[in-house]
């Protein structure tokens, strides 16, 4: 992944660098130095593309697509609260390892 399709991929999901630095659980300047070419930990890289592959984690955006079935819902409400989790916990070890 590349700073083009980091700075794609916000725009395509109509966050700003704040609100994807906050489901990263990285710092603003963390998303600017990635969309200005910065190295993306490999850690960071599955959570970015699972966004990227529909899946939105910020509070209030979950997961909406025309025409889904009930079971479909249930299985995108599943998928939202694990990316949460995940993005928590990613958070949590990298505070962890910083130490």
């Amino acid at each position: 992944m590349n700073a083009e399709e980091i700075k794609a991929l916000r725009a395509r999901l109509g966050l700003t660098q704040e609100e994807l630095a906050k489901q990263l659980g990285v710092t603003v300047r963390t998303i600017a130095n990635w969309e200005s070419g910065g190295k993306i930990p490999d850690s960071k890289v599955g959570t970015i593309q699972a966004l990227g592959s529909g899946a939105s984690i910020a509070a209030g955006r979950d997961v909406h697509h025309v025409n889904t079935s009930p079971e479909l819902d249930k299985m995108l409400d599943a998928l939202n609260e694990s990316l949460k989790q995940n993005s928590r916990l990613i958070g949590i070890i990298e505070k962890m390892q910083e130490k």
